[in-house]
């Protein structure tokens, strides 16, 4: 007797085989999550200025990236991806900010970080 188009054997090879297509997509996920999406955000963000503006989130997400990198280097694809998300998540913030505030204008405290000078002492008391 011969198989049929759907026998049961069929379509036991078939799901299998998927199964083990399926299996092997963490390189895929990564190349499409890291190498594209979040490489191409976090350049973004740059661009837009998230350096100044955003720096939290810019430095985040560079960093997730090139935690995800590192990750894919040792082939944990699975990791590399989280970091990847991260790193598109963290990209997509800075460069809302940075749209946030050139819409809004300068602040007294533009630089987010509240780094300003104390002023200077003129009569030399202390």
């Amino acid at each position: 007797m011969r198989a049929g188009p759907s026998s049961p054997l069929r379509v036991a090879v078939i799901l299998l085989a998927a199964s083990l297509v399926i299996s092997a997509c963490g390189p895929a996920s990564y190349i499409y999550t890291v190498t594209n999406e979040a490489r191409r955000l976090v350049s973004e963000a740059k661009t837009a200025g998230a350096e100044k503006h955003a720096p939290y989130e810019y430095w985040s997400a560079v960093t997730y990236l090139r935690m995800a990198r590192e990750m894919a280097a040792h082939a944990d694809y699975q990791i590399a991806v989280d970091y990847g998300r991260r790193a598109v998540k963290m990209g997509e913030r800075a460069q809302k900010l940075c749209e946030e505030r050139r819409r809004d204008g300068p602040t007294d405290d533009s630089s987010g970080g509240g780094n300003k000078k104390k002023p200077s002492n003129k009569d030399g008391a202390r």
